[in-house]
């Protein structure tokens, strides 16, 4: 692909080419309307957070993150890492 049709393909996906020039709000509005994120958006309630007072936002979509380790499978890693060190 040569660089005057990159340039024109990249022009079309972006909304808007320098942001120092878009109307106020318009990144905003752009995350907010965008369909792959508004799976993740968080949900009304949100609760304090006692050990450094931020508010805590919650998501049901992100309660199922699959790069969080479950507690069982942390437990079974650090039995098998016992037996590697025969204790």
């Amino acid at each position: 692909m040569n660089t005057q049709a990159l340039d024109e393909t990249l022009r079309q996906l972006l909304e808007t080419e320098n942001l120092d020039n878009a109307p106020p709000g318009a990144l905003t509005r752009s995350v907010a309307n965008d369909a792959s994120v508004a799976t993740f958006r968080p949900e009304a309630s949100a609760q304090i957070d006692p050990r450094n007072g931020e508010r805590i936002l919650y998501s049901k979509a992100r309660a199922r993150r699959p790069h969080d380790p479950s507690r069982k499978s942390h437990h079974t890693w650090y039995q098998s890492y016992l037996k590697q060190l025969n204790c």
